[in-house]
C-alpha cells in the first residue's frame, strides 16, 4: 500500500472528501478526485480489517455485543458490533463490525471464544454468537428493562415496579463496583462471598 493511498485515507477521517482532496492536491501537486479518496478508504479499511483479524486473540473473557440503527441519507442503517475484552491486560478487541448485515454474517467473523456474552435481550445476536461463547448476561441496564418489562405483563402497578426496579438498580450497582474493586486487588474470595450475598 503506497504512501499517497494511507495519506488520502487519513486526510479523510478529519475532513470531507472535498477538502481531502484539495489538501492532498496542494500538498503534492497530484490530481485526485473525491471517488479516488472513496476508493483509497476502501482499499486501506479493508487492509486494516484484514491484518486486525490476523491479531485478534483466541480468547477473551468476555465478548460484548450489539446492534443498534442509525440514520443515514435517505435510508436507516443497521450496524451490529461485537468487541472482545482480555481479562488479563484489560485491552478490548473489534471481533466483528457489520452494516445492514444479518447477525450469522457479523458472527462468521468471529474466530474469538468468550466465556461470556455481554449484551441486550437480541436472540438473533444470542443465536448467532451461541457457539462462540460458554454463557449469556444481560447488560445491567437491559436486565433491568427486561425485569420492568416483565412486572409490566403480570398488571403491576406503576409504583410498585419503580420500587422494585429502583432495588434491583442498586444491587446490580453494589455488585457492580465490588467486581470492579475486587478484580483489581484480585480479591477473589470476596469477590464470590459479594456474589453470593447477592443472590
Amino acid at each position: 500500500m503506497d504512501d499517497f493511498v494511507l495519506e488520502s485515507a487519513e486526510a479523510a477521517t478529519l475532513l470531507t472528501y472535498r477538502d481531502t482532496v484539495k489538501v492532498i492536491e496542494t500538498l503534492t501537486h497530484a490530481e485526485t478526485t473525491r471517488h479516488r479518496v472513496h476508493r483509497y478508504i476502501q482499499q486501506v479499511g479493508s487492509y486494516m480489517n484484514k491484518e486486525r483479524r490476523n491479531r485478534l486473540p483466541d480468547k477473551v473473557g468476555v465478548m460484548l455485543g450489539d446492534g443498534t440503527k442509525t440514520h443515514g441519507i435517505r435510508k436507516k442503517n443497521e450496524v451490529n458490533v461485537v468487541l472482545g475484552r482480555d481479562p488479563e491486560t484489560g485491552c478490548k478487541h473489534l471481533l466483528a463490525l457489520e452494516v445492514n448485515r444479518k447477525w450469522p454474517e457479523t458472527a462468521s467473523q468471529v474466530s474469538t471464544v468468550a466465556d461470556v456474552l455481554v449484551s441486550d435481550a437480541d436472540k438473533a445476536m444470542r443465536n448467532a454468537l451461541r457457539g462462540k461463547v460458554l454463557c449469556y448476561q444481560l447488560c445491567v441496564n437491559h436486565a433491568v428493562r427486561e425485569v420492568g418489562n416483565h412486572l409490566w405483563r403480570v398488571g403491576l402497578s406503576k409504583e410498585k415496579r419503580k420500587r422494585i426496579l429502583g432495588r434491583l438498580r442498586g444491587i446490580l450497582r453494589v455488585l457492580r463496583r465490588s467486581v470492579r474493586k475486587h478484580l483489581l486487588d484480585k480479591d477473589y474470595g470476596r469477590l464470590r462471598w459479594r456474589i453470593e450475598w447477592t443472590r
